[in-house]
């Protein structure tokens, strides 16, 4: 509701009540030979060399191309997938994901969240260059969920659970902004707010994974708690006169029970076990600055004014205490916050007019920590190298109705890289081609 008691004060307050169901099934079948049938061979289909286009692996000297096999043809798989091959071949569907079956219990998860909100706000135009905005938001979250835990026995034999867990949790969250209109063309924005991030439902997932002949575990964390955040910021805008403005602020988070991806050991009667889980940590705290430009030329001659350009930059640095226990003592290491890069860069040149446009962009995206491995310490964590892309668009307008467009993506065939600790030390690499797509698009009303 709002209320509007003087022409330089608003007052809003509300509530909101959210209701959220989930349920995940990952069910598959596969086709199997009938017993009275014969199964087909590979000799008996059609097949091509692999890949059939392009190298395979050509980046590290395809060191795997005398050991592969020829790949079975598009052509035959399509025809043993008919329904005619189907029946040929005496092709039978047979169910192996369930939620009661082992091979894919754990997938099988339903999740119940209600959110109770209330809040309130203010805002009260001072003079005619500062205006103040507080207010109050309080959320209460309750989560139900229910999910399986599989065992996979020594003895090679499979054991389903039913796993049922609640979670609860309230959140107070104030804020105050300030707004300064400096000039005609210059705002300067102050803030303060506390605001918070709730986990995911895969993450609370309570499905639990344990293979005991490879000693893994995966499992979710249905005792997850939110992130939650106060924020400091300072941000300055320049309007510029044309089409543009120009910005640049610093900002400041202080976090508390972070949710990162942990890999750590747990013994189990005696059996260490490797385990994979999202878990809380306890604080942690980001700061850096951006800047940032978009400018469309309109101010220069002829061709000229239908160039642009668009950019920006932003710097963060992070730090978070991750506790581990080395030869029984309990320790703290430095780390940074998982996921955040510390240097992000985007860039944009543009050229439109009435009928074309045309625009290329870079983005360049820092190394950043992507698993915390919290037992076996910082040399041993999981990094994600820097990766710099290039894209392209364009269009063209036929006339109020029809528009050709055309793009192209990863121009610069950007790796992506993984590694173990050290920048030497690789995990995992994988390399895109470009890809693209041309079209025409019509508006029909």
């Amino acid at each position: 509701m709002k209320y509007t008691p003087s022409n330089s004060l608003i007052v809003k307050f509300g509530g909101k009540f959210i209701h959220k169901d989930k349920q995940v099934e990952n069910p598959y079948s596969i086709y199997v030979a009938g017993i009275s049938g014969a199964a087909p061979t590979l000799a008996s289909l059609g097949t091509e060399p692999y890949p059939y286009r392009g190298g395979f692996l050509t980046e590290i000297g395809s060191p795997y191309n005398n050991v592969l096999i020829d790949q079975v043809a598009m052509a035959s798989v399509r025809q043993l997938a008919s329904p005619e091959g189907i029946a040929e071949n005496k092709l039978y569907p047979f169910r192996v994901d369930s939620a009661s079956n082992a091979s894919g219990a754990a997938n099988y998860y339903s999740g119940k969240e209600n959110v109770y909100a209330i809040y309130g706000s203010a805002e009260f135009k001072l003079t005619e260059q500062l205006t103040i905005i507080g207010g109050i938001r309080n959320e209460y979250n309750k989560v139900t969920f229910s999910g399986n835990k599989v065992s996979t026995l020594a003895d090679k034999s499979t054991k389903v659970e039913a796993i049922n867990q609640d979670n609860s949790y309230n959140a107070f969250l104030p804020m105050l902004h300030v707004k300064i209109n400096a000039t005609k063309n210059d705002i300067i924005r102050l803030a303060f707010t506390r605001s918070f991030t709730r986990p995911d439902f895969g993450s609370l997932n309570p499905g639990t994974t344990q293979d005991d002949i490879n000693r893994v575990i995966t499992r979710g964390n249905p005792n997850l708690k939110p992130t939650f955040a106060s924020n400091f910021d300072l941000m300055a805008e320049h309007y510029f006169g044309g089409i543009g403005m120009f910005s640049a602020g610093a900002f400041y988070k202080k976090l508390s029970n972070l949710i990162y991806s942990n890999q750590s050991t747990q013994d189990i009667d005696g059996v260490l076990f490797n385990v994979n889980e999202p878990k809380n940590l306890q604080n942690a705290w980001l700061l850096g600055f951006e800047a940032g430009i978009s400018k469309r030329f309109t101010e220069l001659p002829g061709i000229w004014k239908g160039f642009g350009v668009d950019a920006n930059y932003t710097y963060t640095d992070s730090k978070a205490k991750v506790p581990r226990f080395d030869k029984g003592k309990l320790i703290e290491d430095e780390s940074v916050i998982p996921k955040q890069a510390k240097h992000l860069f985007n860039v944009s040149f543009i050229y439109e007019n009435s009928k074309f446009m045309a625009r290329i962009a870079g983005n360049y995206k820092g190394k950043y920590l992507d698993a915390i491995r919290q037992v076996a310490g910082p040399e041993h964590y999981r990094w994600y190298s820097s990766n710099f892309s290039v894209d392209f668009s364009s269009s063209y307008s036929i006339n109020s109705k029809f528009r050709l467009f055309a793009e192209l993506n990863n121009i610069t065939g950007a790796p992506v890289r993984y590694y173990h600790g050290v920048y030497d030390r690789a995990e995992q690499a994988e390399w895109y081609s470009v890809r693209g797509q041309v079209g025409i698009s019509a508006k029909l009303f």
